[in-house]
C-alpha cells in the first residue's frame, strides 16, 4: 500500500539548497583549520 507524503513549501533559497552549502561548507573548514593546527 503506498502513502502520500505531503512536502513542506520551500522558500527560494531552501529550493537552492544555499543553506545546505554553506553549512557544509562551514564543517569542511573547520575539519581543515583542525587538521592545520593539529588539534
Amino acid at each position: 500500500m503506498a502513502y502520500t507524503v505531503a512536502r513542506p513549501k520551500l522558500n527560494w533559497r531552501e529550493r537552492m539548497y544555499l543553506p545546505a552549502i554553506v553549512g557544509g561548507l562551514a564543517i569542511t573548514l573547520k575539519h581543515f583549520t583542525n587538521m592545520l593546527l593539529g588539534r
